[in-house]
């Protein structure tokens, strides 16, 4: 549902400057989501070595792919040189200029940055046992505090906005929920959670967006709520939630997040800015990120998970988690 929003907020139609706010919506639920599977994973006990080959397995294919194939697109139709992908390939998107179709990319950039930082914090206060529950609400605050003192010296939305400082605070909240859960938080169920979702999701959709709200008050309250839904779905089994379609975009998330500004850029040059162009782009996601699945990302999961892979060294110690998390993890599909 989170692609889902962004996919719709990133439309091209006429009738999408009402809709600004639901790429920003789903791309904190985005982060929320990746802290809180990111410190499942190491909360378990994955090495560094294993953790950072499975990283690298997981995203770095799809992206080459991506960045290779609409680089070479876009040099062809705009003159925009190859070299112009260097940022997006570098993971420096969020705080380097990118061509057209890759401006997106700034939120993998992101999450990247967290990725390099988050498992050797973690090491490092491991042997505390309050150690990950300090870190997370330290970071939480540090990064509150200086979102709201870059706001008001006038530093600017865009600079807020796409900062992996100023948005440590939502990939923190879904780490917080991680540790709580590794410390034995005890889930609740909640009926027609799913419904309630999805009611949630369109209504955040159709809110009035602009610089406060997309800059400071949708990277504040959407990845805590975020969490905690994510928290009330660990403790049931709701029919939509589990529906097989939404399971079925949830494995291609990552595809559909890489190339929905691509696709739904040739919808609107094919059909021009109205619902046929989105009909047509989003026909074009979800049939390159089938693609990008079966060609690129299944291939290198199973070479992920050969035993050619498996380290003696990185060997995870299987530290105690909440039940629910493995399973979660196993129907993600992204992790």
């Amino acid at each position: 549902m989170a692609v889902v929003l962004v996919i719709v907020g990133h439309s091209q139609v006429s009738f999408s400057g009402r809709l600004t706010i639901a790429g920003s919506v789903g791309v904190a639920v985005f982060f929320a989501l990746s802290g809180f599977l990111i410190t499942s994973i190491l909360l378990e006990g994955e090495g560094f070595v294993r953790f950072y080959r499975n990283r690298a397995l997981r995203l770095f294919p799809a992206m080459v792919v991506f960045v290779l194939l609409a680089g070479a697109v876009q040099q062809v139709r705009t003159g925009v040189p190859m070299v112009r992908v260097l940022p997006a390939a570098s993971y420096l998107g969020n705080w380097l200029d990118l061509p057209g179709s890759m401006t997106h990319l700034w939120s993998l950039a992101v999450e990247q940055q967290f990725y390099m930082v988050w498992p050797v914090a973690i090491a490092l206060v491991a042997r505390w046992r309050h150690g990950p529950l300090v870190l997370c609400l330290a970071g939480m605050t540090g990064s509150l505090a200086l979102k709201l003192a870059l706001w008001d010296g006038g530093a600017g939305a865009a600079r807020l906005y796409a900062g992996s400082d100023t948005q440590a605070w939502a990939l923190l909240s879904g780490c917080l929920l991680a540790v709580l859960a590794h410390r034995g938080l005890v889930t609740l169920a909640v009926p027609r959670l799913g419904v309630a979702v999805v009611a949630g999701s369109a209504f955040a959709a159709t809110v009035p967006g602009g610089p406060l709200s997309n800059a400071v008050v949708v990277p504040l309250v959407v990845p805590v709520v975020a969490a905690l839904l994510v928290w009330a779905a660990c403790g049931g089994d709701d029919p939509l939630l589990a529906s097989s379609a939404l399971r079925y975009l949830g494995r291609r998330s990552y595809a559909l997040y890489l190339w929905h500004p691509f696709a739904l850029g040739v919808g609107v040059w094919l059909a021009g800015h109205d619902l046929t162009a989105l009909v047509l782009g989003v026909a074009l996601t979800l049939l390159l990120a089938e693609m990008s699945w079966r060609l690129v990302e299944a291939p290198f999961l199973r070479l992920r998970a050969g035993r050619a892979f498996v380290s003696a060294v990185s060997a995870p110690a299987h530290a105690p988690v909440a039940a629910p998390l493995p399973a979660l993890q196993a129907q993600a599909g992204a992790a």
